[in-house]
């Protein structure tokens, strides 16, 4: 089991709880095979109100997650205006702000805009960042100031959807590391009558669509495993024949040519790239390095040593 699981993450439970669910389904998956244990992860935590897209990363592909995590991400999230809650969700204690009043909707759209492109981020007091060696959460339960810092994030889109004030509702596209918890309060905040989210959902992470996600109960093994080239499909592709795969697979150098081909892609020195079989088959991460007047692909991550063995 080499691959990815689109797992649709219910709102209520947290993003480990369903990570132990697929286990138990991999667990009794593996031992029909006669398969040992497969080491299950997954990129990117949802929070316990969130629901929509979580990846399940089985095997090797663990060693891949990284690259999920670091493809933009599409949010749908539910904003109530004229309050902020201790937690910027439904899971804190909702404080009603004195003298709200009901900002119009070019007012709104242009705080969205505001909230675009590099911003400056504090992250949410109960998050699972670390400070000095304490998550955030655990501080702010026993009434410690977190001390949390603005971070830089990309926001790379905010649309509105809807807007019926005290509701508002908003689809995001960002990168890695953006609270949308963060981005409801901050928006409440310049409109001057704060908010929280209510609703937050996941609906992509870079190829992976909410459309194609299972619920971990509904899962059919090993009929829903994606293959772990979803991960890196924005990287360019190397192709190398059955010689060219012996050598990449012992994590030694390759050089283009004979028996190994980029095809339709510009590289050069230093580029990022798949390292795939003839058949398809991902055999390596690597990049391309320049070699005199040639370039070779240098392989870093190797996932079947000892190719044709």
């Amino acid at each position: 089991m080499f691959g990815f699981l689109n797992v649709l993450k219910p709102a209520g439970p947290t993003s480990h709880d369903i990570v132990d669910k697929v286990r138990r389904v991999i667990g009794a998956a593996a031992r029909l095979r006669s398969v040992g244990r497969i080491k299950v992860g997954h990129a990117g935590t949802l929070d316990p109100f969130a629901e929509g897209v979580l990846i399940i990363s089985l095997g090797q592909a663990t060693r891949l997650t990284h690259y999920i995590q670091a493809q933009p991400k599409r949010y749908v999230a539910g904003i109530v205006l004229g309050a902020t809650s201790t937690t910027d969700d439904t899971e804190g204690q909702i404080i009603p702000t004195p003298g709200a009043a009901a900002p119009d909707e070019p007012r709104v759209r242009r705080v969205l805009a505001a909230h675009t492109g590099s911003i400056q981020q504090v992250p949410p007091n109960h998050s699972a960042v670390w400070v000095d060696g304490q998550r955030a959460y655990d501080l702010a339960r026993s009434g410690k100031d977190t001390g949390l810092q603005a971070r830089p994030v990309e926001i790379h889109s905010i649309d509105l959807l809807a807007y019926d004030y005290p509701r508002l509702e908003i689809a995001i596209v960002c990168g890695s590391g953006t609270y949308i918890r963060s981005l409801g309060r901050d928006i409440g905040g310049e409109l001057g009558c704060g908010g929280y989210c209510d609703r937050l959902v996941r609906t992509t992470i870079g190829a992976f669509d909410i459309s194609q996600a299972k619920l971990a109960e509904d899962l059919v093994l090993p009929d829903d495993i994606l293959p772990p080239s979803a991960a890196v499909a924005h990287l360019p592709q190397a192709v190398v024949d059955e010689a060219g795969a012996r050598i990449v697979s012992w994590g030694n150098a390759q050089e283009l040519g004979e028996h190994a081909r980029i095809e339709g892609e510009k590289v050069q020195d230093g580029t990022e790239v798949v390292i795939l079989d003839a058949s398809g088959k991902l055999l390596a991460t690597g990049i391309v390095k320049a070699k005199g007047d040639s370039l070779v692909l240098q392989p870093g991550r190797v996932f079947f040593p000892r190719y044709g063995k």
